[in-house]
Parts: C-alpha cells; structure tokens; sequence
C-alpha cells in the first residue's frame, strides 16, 4: 500500500504541520497520487497535540491521515491512530481513501 510518510522530529510548529503540509497533500487527494499521510511522531503528547490541532483546524477534503509513535510498537503493526476515532490499527488496516474512480485499488 503506498503512502505519504511525514517524519517528525517536534522541530515544527503544528499549526505549520497542519494548515501548511495538508493543504499541500490535499492537492494530491483524488489522484492517483492521494495516498494516506502517515506522521511518525516522537512521543504519545505531540500525537496528542497534533490530533488536537487537526481538530480545530480541520483536515482539508479527501486526505486520509493517521499518526504512530515508537512507544506504540513498530510502524508495521497496529500503531496507526486515525484522528477522531478510538484505537490503533496496522497499515493494512487503513480505510482507501475516496478514489475518482469507483473501485481504484492502491496500485492503479
């Protein structure tokens, strides 16, 4: 499955993180290039911080994002929080984010 991965280390402001990097994915969200957005964090409270930040600034239509943090395991097993909803799930887990094409698979 591809995706977005944004690695990061705390260094920047989340409201950068937020209005600035998403509004850039969801320029890509309905093409073939509209992958989830992973961000690998570096604690459980920037996680926190940035889900909080996403949900009073919004997440711009059709990008699908989800967090982790190393405490939580390794990035291939169930670390993945999406925003608004409880529990983890693994990468093969993530919901297809809303295609153009009825159907598209990952690959197409």
């Amino acid at each position: 499955m591809p995706f977005w991965l944004e690695h990061d280390t705390g260094t920047e402001p989340l409201r950068r993180v937020v209005v600035g990097k998403l509004t850039g994915y969801a320029h890509l969200a309905g093409t073939r290039h509209g992958f989830p957005v992973l961000f690998w964090l570096p604690a459980p409270a920037r996680e926190s911080n940035l889900h909080r930040a996403m949900a009073e600034a919004g997440i711009p239509p059709g990008v699908l994002v989800a967090t982790g943090t190393p405490e939580h395991g390794h990035p291939a097993g169930p670390v993945w929080q999406l925003p608004g909803r409880a529990g983890r799930v693994s990468l093969a887990e993530l919901p297809a984010p809303d295609r153009p094409e009825a159907g598209a698979s990952w690959d197409e």
